[in-house]
C-alpha cells in the first residue's frame, strides 16, 4: 500500500467519489471531542520489510507495520466519526453522512473543516455528540463545602443535634442510656462491650455521636443526591473512628494477652508489609490460599483459539451426554479474570451449565502491559467477533448464545451493535449480568463522577499505558469501608491474624490491568451516554444503533449491587427494541451472579409485565425460592437449536486444542 492508494474505509464515506479519494489528500490529523488527536501514520515502513533479513529484524519490521496499521485504523475511525457528527449536527440526519461529498476537493475542504470544528470543541471542553451532557456527580471537596455552607444557613439544625448529643452523654454518664448497636452490627459482638463499665460508655458515646450526625445530615435542606453524597462521606468518618479500630478493642486485648503480645508484633509486621506491597490497604486474602487450575478454575477443557488479546476456552462435556447444539459464550469483564464463573465446582456456573447439557465457552482476557496501550474498544470487538466465528466453526452453528457481565457486557453490546450495523447475525441471544449501559447518581461511584475526575483518570492511564485493576478494587473497597477495609484492619493488624481463605475474595484480589485505549473508550461511553442515541458510538467505523439488535435478552440485576444498581440494569430494555426477560437476584455485585442451586435462603424475582417504574416492577414481582440459574437454564434451552450427542473431542481440524484449561493468560503476571 502506498500513499496514493484509495482507502476503502474512507471510500465508504463518499461512494460516488471513492475512486478519487487518496491517502495523500487526507488531513494529517483529526482532533476528537475529548481532546485526543489522531495523527495519520505513513505506511512507508512497509518498504523496510525484507525476507532476506534476520528473523529478529523481520519481526521488528512486522511489528512496526502492525503498529502503523493500527494507528491508521484509529485515524480512519476518528475521521469517519468526525464526519458523521458534523453531518448530524448540520442536517439532523445521520444517514446523509455517506452522500455529502462527491469530489476530492469537497472531501478535502470538509475534512479540514471537521478538524477545525473538532479542535474548537476540544478547546471549549465540549463535543457535538455529547450534547453538553453534564456528569451527575460532585467532587468530595465540593460536597464537603456544600454541607458546611448549608449548615451555616441552618444553624438551628446543628444546635438541636448538638444539644441532643450532650443530653445523651449525660444519660450515659449516669447509666440511664438505653442506646444499643443495631442487631446486625458485628463489630460489637464481644460481651465486653456490654459488661465492662468503660467499654459500655465508650460504645454508647460513639453510637450517640453517630446517631446525631446522621440526623444532622438528614435534617439539612439538601436535594436527594446531595443528601446521599453527604451520608456517604459521614459514613466514611463514622467507620474510621469506630472504637473497634483501636488497639484497645477488647478482642485485640484478649488475643494480645493470650499470645504474650505476639499478636501486636504480627499485626505491625502485617501493616508494614501492606504498606510496601498493597498501597497501604489491608490484605483481604492469603496470596497462597488458592491456585488457579488446581483448586480454582479446574473444570476440564482446552484453549481452542488464542490471539494477543484473548484465549477462547471450550469445556469438555461428558462422553455420550445429550447437549444443546447451540453453545453459550461467557464474556467476563476485562478488569477481572474469567474464573469467577468457574471457582469451585459447588459454585461454578461453567460446571452447572455442563451438567444441564449446555456447552459453555469462556473468554479469558490477556493481562495487558504498557505495550498494549493502543488496544481500544475496536480491537476488543474484533477479537471477540473472531472468537465467536471460531465457536461457530467448532460447533457447526451459524450463531451462538452470548452471556456477559459488567464491563464485558458493555463490550458485548458494542459488538452486537456493530454486527447489527453490518448485518452479521452471529449471536442468537444475549444474557447480561449486573450490567447497566447508562450512569447517573444512583450509584456510589456516580455520586462523585465529575468531568474533572474522569479526565484525571484518563490522563493517569495514558501516562502509564494502562489502568491498574488493583487500584480500582481499592476504590471499590471504600464504597463499603466497614466490611471491606476496617474489618481486615482489625483482623490483620489488631489481632495479628492472616486474612481468611475465600475463593471469591481470592478472585476479587486477582485483578488485571485495563489498556489505556479501552479505558479511554469506556470513559467516553460514560461521558457521552453513548448507547442512548443512534450514532453516538462508532465501532470499527460503523455508527451503532442498539435498537437495531433483534435478538432476545435476559438481564439480571442484584438488589444490593452498589456498582451497577439494579434499577439501572432494569432500564437496559428501554434502550432496546426487542423482548427482554428481567430477573432480580439477591446480594451484591458479584454475589448476585454466584447463586448456585442449594444455597440456603436463596430466592429471586420475576415479573412478566414491564412497568416503566422499577419499584412498581418489584412490588408486583413474583418471588421464587432457589437459584435464578435454573430459570436461566430453561430460557437458554428455549433459545437453543436442537439436541445432539456431545462431541468426543474438543476443537476442530482448523482449531485444535492449544493447551488445557484454564489456559496461559489467566496465570500471566505483568511486571
Amino acid at each position: 500500500m502506498n500513499s496514493g492508494s484509495p482507502i476503502p474505509e474512507l471510500a465508504a464515506l463518499a461512494p460516488e467519489a471513492s475512486v478519487d479519494i487518496k491517502l495523500a489528500d487526507l488531513p494529517t490529523e483529526i482532533a476528537a471531542g475529548n481532546g485526543t488527536v489522531f495523527r495519520r501514520e505513513p505506511l512507508s515502513v512497509i518498504n523496510e520489510i525484507s525476507l532476506d533479513c534476520p528473523d529478529d529484524e523481520l519481526l521488528s519490521s512486522l511489528e512496526r507495520v502492525q503498529s502503523s496499521a493500527q494507528k491508521l485504523n484509529r485515524f480512519v475511525n476518528a475521521f469517519r466519526k468526525s464526519r458523521y457528527e458534523t453531518a448530524k449536527a448540520s442536517s439532523g440526519d445521520a444517514t446523509k453522512t455517506t452522500t455529502r461529498t462527491t469530489s476530492t476537493a469537497s472531501l478535502k475542504t470538509q475534512a479540514s473543516s471537521d478538524v477545525q470544528v473538532a479542535k474548537a470543541e476540544a478547546s471549549a471542553g465540549s463535543n457535538v455528540s455529547k450534547s453538553d451532557k453534564k456528569l451527575p456527580g460532585k467532587g468530595v471537596l465540593e460536597s464537603f463545602g456544600l454541607f458546611f455552607r448549608q449548615t451555616s444557613r441552618q444553624p438551628e439544625v446543628f444546635v438541636d443535634h448538638c444539644s441532643s448529643f450532650v443530653k445523651e452523654v449525660a444519660r450515659i454518664a449516669t447509666n440511664k442510656s438505653d442506646i444499643e448497636p443495631e442487631r446486625g452490627d458485628k463489630r460489637f459482638r464481644d460481651a465486653v462491650w456490654r459488661e465492662n463499665f468503660l467499654y459500655r460508655k465508650t460504645l454508647q458515646t460513639y453510637l450517640a455521636w453517630d446517631r446525631e450526625v446522621s440526623g444532622w445530615v438528614d435534617d439539612l435542606d439538601l436535594d436527594d443526591a446531595d443528601h446521599r453524597r453527604t451520608h456517604f462521606l459521614y459514613q466514611q468518618v463514622s467507620a474510621l473512628i469506630s472504637p473497634t479500630n483501636s488497639p484497645m478493642n477488647p478482642v485485640a486485648v484478649k488475643r494480645a494477652f493470650q499470645t504474650g503480645g505476639k499478636s501486636y508484633v504480627d499485626g505491625v509486621s502485617n501493616l508494614l508489609q501492606d504498606w510496601r506491597t498493597n498501597h497501604g490497604m489491608p490484605t483481604q486474602i492469603k496470596s497462597d490460599a488458592f491456585e488457579v487450575g488446581r483448586n480454582l478454575a479446574n473444570s476440564a477443557g482446552a484453549v481452542v483459539h488464542r490471539s494477543d488479546v484473548l484465549e477462547l476456552i471450550q469445556y469438555r462435556m461428558e462422553e455420550g451426554q445429550t447437549v444443546q447444539k447451540r453453545p453459550v459464550l461467557i464474556v467476563p469483564p476485562q478488569v477481572n479474570k474469567f474464573y469467577v464463573f468457574d471457582l469451585t465446582p459447588k459454585n461454578s456456573l461453567v460446571h452447572y451449565l455442563k451438567t444441564q447439557g449446555i456447552q459453555p465457552f469462556v473468554i479469558s482476557w490477556r493481562n495487558p502491559n504498557a505495550h498494549c496501550a493502543d488496544w481500544g474498544l475496536d480491537r476488543y470487538v474484533t477479537e471477540l467477533e473472531k472468537a465467536i466465528e471460531v465457536m461457530c466453526e467448532i460447533t457447526g452453528n451459524d450463531s451462538i448464545n452470548l452471556a456477559s457481565a459488567c464491563a464485558g457486557g458493555i463490550t458485548s453490546m458494542a459488538l452486537l451493535g456493530y454486527l447489527a450495523a453490518v448485518d452479521k447475525p452471529l449471536v442468537h441471544s444475549h444474557s447480561m449480568f449486573v450490567t447497566a449501559l447508562q450512569t447517573d447518581d444512583t450509584s456510589a461511584l456516580g455520586l462523585f463522577a465529575t468531568r474533572e475526575a474522569v479526565e484525571l483518570s484518563r490522563k493517569r492511564s495514558q501516562a502509564q499505558g494502562f489502568m491498574n485493576g488493583k487500584e480500582l478494587s481499592h476504590i471499590f473497597a471504600w464504597l463499603r469501608p466497614t466490611d471491606l477495609v476496617w474489618n481486615y484492619w482489625v483482623n490483620n493488624y489488631l489481632l495479628g491474624k492472616e486474612p481468611p481463605s475465600m475463593d471469591i475474595l481470592y478472585w476479587d484480589n486477582d485483578s488485571t490491568r485495563l489498556p489505556a485505549g479501552l479505558h479511554s473508550d469506556f470513559l467516553d461511553i460514560l461521558i457521552d451516554d453513548a448507547f442512548a442515541e443512534p450514532g453516538r458510538l462508532v465501532v470499527k467505523g460503523q455508527p451503532v444503533d442498539i435498537r437495531r439488535i433483534s435478538m432476545d435478552f435476559y438481564c439480571v440485576g442484584g438488589d444490593e449491587d452498589y456498582l451497577m444498581p439494579w434499577k439501572k440494569c432494569y432500564e437496559v430494555p428501554d434502550l432496546l427494541n426487542t423482548d427482554c426477560t428481567f430477573v432480580l437476584s439477591t446480594s451484591g455485585h458479584i454475589q448476585s451472579i454466584l447463586r448456585p442451586p442449594g444455597i440456603a435462603n436463596t430466592f429471586y424475582y420475576t415479573n412478566d409485565s414491564r412497568p416503566a417504574n422499577a419499584d412498581q416492577w418489584r412490588a408486583d414481582a413474583q418471588r421464587h425460592s432457589g437459584s435464578w440459574w435454573e430459570h436461566w437454564q430453561q430460557w437458554l434451552v428455549e433459545h437453543s437449536d436442537e439436541e445432539q450427542v456431545a462431541p468426543e473431542r474438543l476443537g476442530s481440524y482448523r482449531y485444535p486444542p492449544l493447551c488445557q484449561a484454564p489456559g496461559l493468560y489467566v496465570n500471566e503476571r505483568v511486571t
